[in-house]
């Protein structure tokens, strides 16, 4: 519990982070903040229909939802620019707290970021391959509000060290606005037992005696499940069948996933991709369980907890050789090039002929996980400190 001498009236942006790994934080902080600073009081600021309402009843947090509309992308300019500021001024709130990068140029109060977009701070030139034009134009616009809003901002909190030598070296961030704070891993799923539910069940019947390659993520371009199917496709005209890939997409996160469920079909791959589509949280430990590695050929994050979560459940990783990765998986994990086809193959086949390596691999990805230890009472109090710290909100 951190220990303040004043109360702080904190709104908090969560808006934006309605999907994927960034909801799992916005959701975890909103509900883990009460309980690290009792003496402050909380408004979140919410999308619609993720989960939030649910988490600030349960955690006493006041709360505005707001959904989503055709007009969003123009909207959300609108929004924090102009509207957060009204729920500020209207509310007499201390501190505003934007969870989703995107904050007001001009704050009316002290301001903290939760920095979690990788987009903002790698070459725009890697965006080409991966995004239509009118994403990259939008990211344009974005990386200059984003530029703007953090010359204002009191505070900056990427979750790792490489993001903040990015922000540093890309925006010119000083190094005392820079907090770095890791997410912590939701692992109530692991609380559920070790039978085999199931989805495992469906996982290791479809596998049958194959070597299981699990790609746990939503779809976005960046993710780069493209070079799965690939790798897939170049496997079977090497008439290699050890390796069975499961990916988790469904048609309604865009052009791109339903792209790539057709490309799945029309390649004939449904032999060697099965597709579960989204996995409710419950299900979590049973497909971890039923699976062998982890295949992750994203080519841009911030941080991902599916690397912490397999390493924890003793999943070995592949993954692409970019900072972040190194970073967050250390020696815990093989890496290849995501371009390089037959060096994946290699590096598949190599893998499955030596089991030592493997032992390694898990050994390796539990010291990696303790390396970034503290669950979310933990993170929500460091994040408080800096929130107490800018608002000069401290313990004489």
């Amino acid at each position: 519990m951190t220990e303040t001498g004043c109360s702080l009236k904190i709104v908090i942006n969560a808006v934006p982070l309605a999907f994927g790994g960034a909801r799992t934080v916005g959701v975890n902080l909103i509900r883990t903040l009460p309980t690290a600073g009792p003496k402050h009081k909380f408004r979140a600021l919410i999308p619609a229909g993720v989960g939030y309402e649910e988490a600030c009843l349960q955690s006493g947090i006041e709360f505005k939802v707001y959904s989503r509309s055709l007009f969003y992308p123009i909207w959300r300019i609108w929004f924090d620019q102009v509207g957060v500021q009204r729920q500020v001024r209207k509310w007499g709130a201390d501190v505003l707290f934007t969870l989703g990068n995107l904050g007001p140029i001009w704050p009316e109060v002290p301001h903290a970021i939760l920095f979690m977009h990788p987009y903002y701070i790698y070459p725009l030139s890697l965006f080409h391959g991966i995004l239509p034009v009118s994403q990259q134009l939008k990211m344009v616009v974005h990386r200059r509000l984003f530029r703007r809003s953090l010359t204002r901002a009191s505070a900056i909190m990427p979750q790792t060290d490489v993001a903040a030598i990015r922000l540093q070296q890309q925006y010119s961030v000083p190094a005392a606005k820079l907090h770095v704070i890791p997410p912590a891993i939701t692992l109530e799923h692991a609380e559920r037992g070790g039978e085999e539910g199931p989805v495992g069940g469906r996982i290791r019947q479809y596998a049958n005696g194959r070597m299981v390659l699990l790609c746990l993520t939503r779809y976005y371009p960046h993710k780069n499940i493209e070079c799965l199917v690939q790798t897939a496709g170049r496997l079977r005209e090497q008439g290699i069948d050890s390796f069975a890939f499961v990916i988790t997409i469904a048609e309604d996160q865009g052009p791109g996933a339903r792209a790539l469920m057709k490309a799945i079909e029309s390649q004939e791959l449904t032999d060697r991709i099965l597709n579960l589509g989204p996995v409710d949280f419950e299900d979590l430990a049973d497909v971890y369980r039923a699976s062998d590695a982890l295949f992750f050929p994203t080519l841009l994050e911030s941080f991902s907890g599916s690397y912490l979560e397999a390493m924890h459940y003793g999943l070995p990783i592949f993954t692409t050789d970019i900072d972040f990765a190194r970073y967050v998986c250390g020696d815990a994990a093989l890496y290849f090039d995501p371009e390089d086809l037959d060096g994946i193959v290699n590096l598949l086949e190599t893998f499955i002929e030596a089991h030592d390596v493997a032992d390694t691999l898990r050994a390796n990805g539990h010291r990696q996980v303790a390396c970034f230890g503290g669950d979310w009472f933990e993170k929500a109090s460091r994040y408080l400190r800096v929130l107490e710290t800018i608002s000069e909100c401290r313990t004489p």
